[in-house]
């Protein structure tokens, strides 16, 4: 039993052990929720930093501005290979169709 819930018992002999263990459960929910909180606390203060800018608003416009540049270019980048791919197509299409020609002209000039 700890310190306090010894000085808690013997002061008011009224409180249940329950109810100072759920005090307690309260308390270290509580503390975790601090440490959550700061934590959060100092990676905002990264993010202003690194960002130059103080208003919450502006970095939201920011990051919004930039989530929707990357996207452009996520599908810019998407295109480009589709394009790439049909003209890999057609290459080999043409290195095909070369050969064939090659085969048939090798064996009309070898008759």
């Amino acid at each position: 039993m700890s310190v306090c819930l010894s000085v808690c018992l013997s002061v008011c002999p009224c409180i249940s052990r329950t109810r100072l263990n759920c005090a307690s459960e309260v308390r270290d929910q509580l503390d975790t929720d601090l440490a959550t909180l700061n934590q959060y606390r100092e990676s905002f203060d990264s993010i202003k930093e690194v960002a130059e800018l103080d208003d919450v608003d502006e970095i939201i416009a920011r990051f919004l501005q930039q989530e929707a540049e990357n996207f452009a270019l996520f599908n810019y980048v998407t295109e480009l290979n589709g394009e790439i791919e049909t003209r890999q197509e057609e290459v080999l299409r043409h290195c095909q169709i070369h050969r064939v020609t090659d085969v048939i002209l090798f064996h009309i000039y070898a008759s």
